[in-house]
């Protein structure tokens, strides 16, 4: 395993304890900071990381793709 894989894993690691108590990154609602962390992976994690995958797959759902720094982040609706 390279170094870079190392810091990788040991990152996710990391944000799945993080993520073991909350719903989100920052705060009690989908924030920029979410956005920051999810554009940060190439695809979902691996299953081991249960509270990653969790809110991983949570963003992915609410996420519309799109989000300035300064714009509120948006949320997908069903029209």
């Amino acid at each position: 395993v390279g170094f870079g894989l190392n810091i990788a894993l040991t990152r996710v690691k990391a944000l799945n304890e993080y993520l073991s108590t909350r719903s989100y990154i920052q705060g009690f609602t989908f924030s920029h900071a979410d956005v920051e962390v999810f554009r940060k992976f190439s695809g979902p994690p691996v299953d081991q990381y249960f509270h990653v995958v969790r809110w991983y797959r949570h963003i992915e759902a609410i996420y519309d793709g799109s989000s300035e720094k300064n714009d509120p982040c948006k949320l997908q609706t069903s029209e």
